[in-house]
């Protein structure tokens, strides 16, 4: 009995080191620099502005099912018919115009006024006060609660006038007490 334990945790490790082994040779080019080459990586080696289409380029134009002719995708291909891959997810954003930002702004009297981070960071403490007597089951709670009394039926109909109300224990029906 222990010589069969004993053999499938071995087995078990051997399994594990050639899984791990496989997962460090896969990320080997990307973890150790020396393995990458700039020129086959697309690497320019320098930050010069570029057009994001040279750097991702899109693979084609995207396969566009015919109801997308007449409504929108989830994802947003297809939803501009000239430019299929215009407005869709996950691809990266390019701004129109250069980035223009001011660098100082001052009050009305001229003097120079503080960053809004500055405003919020001085007007909202951080402050942690740990309770361990509440758990987020208590705001899961105080959820629940707020949903449900938002959902209450209201005293007033659309016009403003009061609804009718019906036999007391009915369902449905407002009580009046």
């Amino acid at each position: 009995m222990q010589r069969g334990v004993e053999a499938g945790k071995k087995r078990k490790k051997e399994q594990l080191g050639d899984a791990a082994l496989l997962r460090r040779q896969s990320a080997s080019p990307i973890a150790f620099p020396e393995n990458v080459n700039r020129q086959a990586s697309g690497f320019p080696g320098s930050f010069r502005p570029r057009l994001l289409q040279d750097n991702c380029p899109l693979k084609g134009v995207p396969r566009c099912h015919p109801a997308s002719r007449r409504y929108r995708t989830a994802d947003g291909t297809c939803n501009n018919p000239k430019e299929p891959w215009k407005g869709s997810a996950m691809l990266p954003m390019q701004r129109f115009l250069r980035r223009r930002i001011e660098s100082v702004r001052r009050s009305i009297f001229g003097s120079r006024l503080p960053s809004a981070r500055d405003i919020s960071v001085r007007i909202h403490r951080d402050r942690n006060h740990e309770m361990p007597s509440v758990t987020l089951m208590f705001m899961q709670w105080g959820q629940f609660i707020d949903h449900d009394v938002t959902s209450v039926v209201k005293s007033r109909s659309f016009g403003g006038s009061i609804p009718q109300c019906c036999d007391k224990g009915a369902w449905g029906c407002c009580s009046q007490s």
